[in-house]
């Protein structure tokens, strides 16, 4: 089990560190079943304390976890392949910046934001497609879209649907259907 700790002290300070009881093997443990018997697998001993993820005063002077990786690029040990697209971190930081000087008050719309990071970029790449005449009323129907994920939404869902359906696109066109 891992965890996050998040911390800022009287002085201004903040960091991030997963303190965690993490297996050391090789990066191949994390995608797929390997063979057990051969040895090449094997675990050796557990990640230290110190070689987990942490940093202390970001340049950014935030720092935000969303399930995301918080330290960039891949690094040895290996720790995990579970983290996140950053796109929830992303949309978090803008709201940040958004605030500026953050107030606790603040946090729970931050919370509650449902806007979309790929919903947003997906509708911009749209801008520059001219559809087929069929499809002309669903274009103009996300190009109008704010990119908030509500449940009462139209264009949310007529997003959604065409995620979907570029997500089968290309799990076909690559082979894997």
């Amino acid at each position: 089990m891992d965890h996050n700790v998040v911390a800022g002290d009287i002085h201004g300070r903040i960091g991030h560190h997963v303190r965690a009881l993490v297996p050391s093997r090789p990066r191949a443990n994390g995608w797929l079943p390997v063979p057990g018997w051969s040895g090449e697998y094997e675990w050796n001993g557990m990640v230290s304390y110190d070689d987990m993820p942490s940093v202390v005063d970001p340049r950014s002077g935030k720092i935000v976890t969303a399930n995301n990786r918080i330290v960039p690029g891949e690094r040895e040990p290996y720790i995990s392949t579970d983290t996140m697209p950053p796109h929830r971190s992303r949309r978090i930081l803008q709201r940040l910046d958004q605030i500026g000087k953050a107030a606790p008050e603040q946090m729970a719309s931050i919370h509650r934001d449902m806007i979309s990071i790929p919903g947003t970029e997906i509708r911009e790449r749209l801008r520059l497609v001219t559809p087929p005449a069929e499809a002309e009323e669903l274009h103009r129907l996300i190009l109008g879209w704010n990119g908030e994920m509500k449940d009462d939404s139209r264009a949310a869902a007529a997003y959604a649907v065409l995620r979907f359906e570029l997500t089968k696109l290309a799990v076909k066109t690559i082979g894997l259907q």
